[in-house]
């Protein structure tokens, strides 16, 4: 994932750089159990560290593997603190996207 969001060292300023971290999927009955709502299949969950992961100003940002969005940030509770954050699942969502932006299979 990378993004422009805050950094919790940063007294709440957006980062000028833009911030690219590699993490790991976590399986949904995992997440679920750090997470007061339900993780169901349009949903993603992914974790790094404590103190790295999505804050405020990262909403949308790409989750992506081999080269493919997989996923954009729906939010991280609270910032970076060794909590799974939540992704929306791209693929669960394709038919949406599809009716609403042109596609063209090449």
């Amino acid at each position: 994932m990378a993004g422009w969001g805050k950094h919790t060292k940063s007294n709440g300023a957006l980062i000028e750089i833009i911030q690219e971290v590699y993490t790991l999927t976590v399986d949904k009955t995992t997440c679920a159990r750090s997470h007061p709502f339900e993780i169901n299949e349009d949903k993603l969950c992914v974790f790094k560290s404590y103190g790295v992961g999505i804050c405020y100003g990262d909403s949308g940002l790409p989750l992506v593997a081999n080269g493919k969005l997989i996923g954009i940030a729906s939010f991280g509770v609270p910032c970076a603190v060794g909590l799974s954050d939540i992704f929306t699942n791209v693929y669960a969502c394709i038919d949406f996207i599809r009716s609403i932006v042109p596609y063209e299979r090449s």
